[in-house]
């Protein structure tokens, strides 16, 4: 039986006729920049919003729900766009925010430079703070330490970097020298933190010598890129690339 409150040519109609009822588009999108490997399965059409269809007749209220589908549309185009995980390709607050919310790693601060500690002759000082030194014995110099230490927050480049060697998965899980050369060539020569095709390691010598209390494995890189080799460098004496600690490292950059 016909509706008499439905516009004529609309008494009978197919369901699957309507946009609503249109099946959901699926693409691969795969990285916008190199990096990471493998593709990753994104929508690339959202669900419309849609009027019951008793009010699809109103032109205010069908206007709406057309503005917020093209909003809704814009939002989900600007997230496919970005690829949040696809960390190669951010930088400033961006990359920070991924970098500790997605994989939990700060943007780290290096701390550079040296220092030595100096301990004064036996009596050499008067008093031993604000009290008196009753004999030679209490009069020996604390321990005074000269030094020049900087500090700075890594730049993006390097940040990228360090995600790489804390997370790629190409080298497996176990520790070899090996294993050792191709993370410290990506380090030097993958543009922001991208992969190396058949890293090229013979500019890089690792040599392990047994020492107390800990062995040390003197890592050597020859004819080595600036600034990413002092960059290398610096967060291997800060401990932040992950490295098996049973060993001390030194890194001498020829």
């Amino acid at each position: 039986m016909a509706n008499k409150d439905l516009p004529v040519g609309l008494n009978s109609f197919d369901l699957n006729t309507l946009e609503l009822n249109a099946p959901l588009q699926n693409t691969l999108i795969g990285p916008t920049e190199g990096g990471i490997s493998g593709e990753n399965r994104a929508i690339v059409k959202q669900i419309k919003s849609y009027l019951y269809f008793q009010y699809q007749y109103d032109e205010n209220l069908q206007s709406m729900v057309d503005a917020y589908n093209v909003i809704a549309q814009d939002y989900l185009d600007w997230f496919n766009a970005i690829n949040l995980p696809i960390y190669t390709a951010l930088s400033g607050y961006m990359l920070d925010w991924v970098g500790q919310g997605v994989y939990g790693v700060l943007r780290p601060t290096l701390f550079v430079g040296n220092s030595s500690s100096i301990i004064g002759q036996i009596a050499s000082v008067s008093n031993h703070g604000e009290i008196a030194t009753p004999n030679v014995g209490d009069g020996i110099s604390i321990t005074k330490t000269f030094g020049n230490i900087s500090s700075f927050a890594v730049p993006d480049g390097i940040y990228q970097k360090i995600l790489t060697w804390q997370f790629y998965k190409g080298d497996g899980f176990v520790f070899s020298i090996p294993w050792l050369k191709r993370r410290i060539s990506r380090f030097l020569y993958g543009l922001s933190g991208r992969d190396v095709s058949a890293p090229w390691t013979p500019d890089i010598s690792v040599i392990f010598t047994e020492s107390t209390p800990k062995p040390v494995c003197t890592i050597t890189i020859t004819n080595a890129p600036q600034p990413a080799s002092y960059f290398l460098g610096a967060c291997i004496d800060n401990n932040i690339l992950a490295l098996p600690f049973r060993f001390s490292y030194i890194v001498d950059i020829v």
